[in-house]
Order: structure tokens, then C-alpha cells, then sequence
């Protein structure tokens, strides 16, 4: 649990120092037990709340998860993904069970163009039922996530076996190679590295990389004309007009605020893409 005795300065001080070790020194290495606890409780306000696939953090040290240290801080934990899920079950008029799984019948599918830990893809999959088709260009995130993907089939607590297939390429080469038809439900996962792009003026999406605009474009192309619902991961300070200007030509259908909130606030902002 966060020290009550220490003024919000402090934390804020605590989760950066904590940021920056996880994202350099430690960026490529497998985070600890105690490391995962850490990063509940700088970055969420306790360390029950950094849980992945369902599973936390003392289920994923002894299960033996591959969790990197720049994942720690990256991933979107399940109660953040849990809410993007649920808001996914309403636009598609699903009852909101926690589980619906891969029984219902019509459904598109999810592309996860900037993988990670895969957290997010592989709980809107459970709520769903749909397949998801994922691309991850870090060798070493590809690897921990492939490895973190093959233990779910055994120690995961969904009753739902989601068709999960992880591809090593770039989310272009996943978009020029879709395996399915275009349905009008398909989902695309938008979180491309923020990079330079996340300062203390806020996230400008027009500087990630790719840019949030060239993923659209490209996801527009890719579609032949068939509409799809896009899941834009963002912060809670987005700089100026940055995300109007990246997601021009898309309607704006809901916006997600994650909570627990920590020094850093999360949203998902969903459109359709037509």
C-alpha cells in the first residue's frame, strides 16, 4: 500500500525515478516480483492494483512470466482494459457478462498494431469472442509476450481460450496481410510508442511514431471501403488539437477514463473509421 506520509511531490518524484529505471536500465530485462508490486504501487496508489491477463502481480512472478521492465510501465493493467472491454460489450449491444466467448456468431476481429504485452487485445478477445491478430516489432517483447501467451492456456482464470496469433513484423505488413474479410466490427488497437511525443505539455499525437494520422491512413486503405472501430490509447493531456488533427475522417462514438488514475491518467478514445 502507498505511504500515507508522503506528500503527492514525493510519489510523483517516486513513480519517475521508478519510469526511468524501468524504461533504461532495466527497459530489457525481467522485471522482479517486488518490481511488479513497486510499479502498483508508485504508479496506481497499491500494489494490488498491477495485474496482466487477470493474473497479478505475485501470479505472474510464480507462474513465471517474461514481464520486461519497460513493459512494467507500459502495459495497460487489466482494470483499464477491463473498461475499454465493457465499452466494446455496449456499442455491440452484448449483455455484459465478464465472459461472453467465442460462441457468438458475426463478430469481427481485433488487430492489436502495437502488441506490447498484448494486455489489452487479449481481454477485449475474452469479452468478444473474436480472434486477434497482433504485430511487435521488439524481438525481445515479441519473445516475452509469445512465452507470456503459451502459460495463459494453462493458468489463466478465463474459461475462454482466445485464438491469439502474434506475428514478429511491422503493423503494416500485418495490414497488407489480413487474414480474414473486412467485417464492419472489427476492431484496430492504436498505441504506437509516444517517445518524444509524451512531455510535460501532455501527449501530441501528431509526433508519436508512426504518427496517429499515418496509422489511420493506413488502416483506411487496408479496409476497401469497409468501416471498423479504432481504439486510440492516449493519455488524460492530450497537447492542443493534436487528436481532432490525427483523427480527422473518423466519428468519435465513445471515450473511456481509466481509473485507478495515477500520475499519468489513461483514456481510450474509440471511433469508427470509415
Amino acid at each position: 500500500m502507498a505511504d500515507p506520509t508522503l506528500t503527492g511531490s514525493d510519489q510523483s518524484r517516486r513513480y519517475f525515478a521508478f519510469r526511468d529505471l524501468m524504461l533504461g536500465l532495466y527497459r530489457d530485462q525481467l522485471a522482479t516480483a517486488k518490481q511488479l508490486c513497486m510499479a502498483g504501487e508508485l504508479i496506481y496508489g497499491d500494489e494490488s492494483w498491477f495485474s496482466l491477463y487477470g493474473l497479478t502481480a505475485s501470479e505472474l512472478a510464480a507462474h513465471d512470466f517474461n514481464i520486461l521492465g519497460r513493459t512494467v510501465v507500459e502495459a495497460s493493467i487489466d482494470a483499464h482494459v477491463d473498461a475499454l472491454a465493457m465499452q466494446f460489450q455496449n456499442l455491440m449491444g452484448m449483455p455484459a457478462e465478464p465472459e461472453l466467448g467465442p460462441g457468438n456468431k458475426g463478430q469481427g476481429a481485433i488487430f492489436d498494431l502495437f502488441c506490447g504485452s498484448g494486455n489489452i487485445s487479449y481481454h477485449v478477445g475474452c469479452r468478444l469472442g473474436c480472434p486477434v491478430f497482433a504485430s511487435e516489432m521488439d524481438p525481445s517483447v515479441y519473445k516475452a509476450t509469445l512465452h507470456n501467451l503459451s502459460l495463459l492456456r494453462k493458468t489463466s482464470k478465463s474459461t475462454v481460450p482466445v485464438n491469439f496469433q502474434l506475428f514478429l513484423t511491422d503493423y503494416r505488413k500485418l495490414l497488407a496481410n489480413i487474414p480474414t474479410d473486412p467485417h464492419p466490427t472489427d476492431i484496430y488497437i492504436i498505441e504506437p510508442p509516444w517517445g518524444p511525443a509524451f512531455t510535460d505539455a501532455g501527449l501530441d499525437l501528431t509526433q508519436t511514431s508512426p504518427s496517429v494520422k499515418d496509422i489511420v491512413a493506413n488502416i483506411r486503405w487496408s479496409r476497401r471501403g469497409v468501416p471498423c472501430y479504432i481504439a486510440l490509447k492516449t493519455t488524460d493531456h492530450i497537447v492542443g488539437d493534436s487528436l481532432r488533427l490525427s483523427m480527422t475522417g473518423s466519428t468519435p462514438v465513445a471515450s473511456v477514463t481509466c481509473l485507478p488514475k495515477g500520475p499519468c491518467g489513461i483514456e481510450f478514445h474509440v471511433y469508427i473509421c470509415s
